[in-house]
């Protein structure tokens, strides 16, 4: 997979990322292949990343929403191991010296794109629970060229 790896790396300017678990997820398999993903950046000295994650990576710019403290919650309580592999590549990515933002998803649907993104922090009013797979790339896309997110975490929706 390593080798996969540094294929697609090699001679890029940035990484977008948009692995997760699912509910059959095992271990730390995202985690994992985040680290492999680094350790190739490190070695072509690519420091752009964006990368993908959920609100079970907290931010200290979050404050308390009911309806995301809920969703949090149950996964947390039912699929844990997807959970621990949410927080534990986030904070994997926080401790790089990478270029890094981390976009936090809602639920994610197949409606058509809206051309229209908030982003924002779980708790201040600006985001929701679901979010266009259509606008979900538009937004990943910009911020390659937007740099105000970058050592970020914005939770993002329609």
């Amino acid at each position: 997979m390593r080798i996969a790896i540094e294929e697609a790396v090699n001679g890029s300017d940035a990484v977008i990322s948009v692995l997760g678990p699912t509910s059959a997820s095992k271990g730390l398999p995202i985690s994992k292949g985040m680290q492999n993903i680094v350790g190739v950046m490190k070695m072509y000295e690519v420091k752009r990343i964006i990368a993908t994650a959920t609100p079970s990576a907290a931010d200290p710019l979050d404050s308390f929403d009911l309806k995301f403290k809920l969703a949090v919650l149950m996964v947390k309580l039912f699929i844990p191991s997807a959970y621990q592999d949410i927080v534990t590549t986030a904070e994997a990515i926080r401790a790089t010296d990478l270029d890094w933002t981390i976009v936090r998803l809602p639920i994610l649907n197949n409606k058509p794109k809206q051309g229209r993104v908030n982003a924002g922090y779980i708790g201040d009013g600006k985001v929701n629970l679901y979010l266009s797979r259509a606008d979900l790339v538009d937004f990943l896309l910009c911020q390659l060229e937007d740099g105000t997110a970058t050592q970020n975490a914005p939770a993002i929706s329609n």
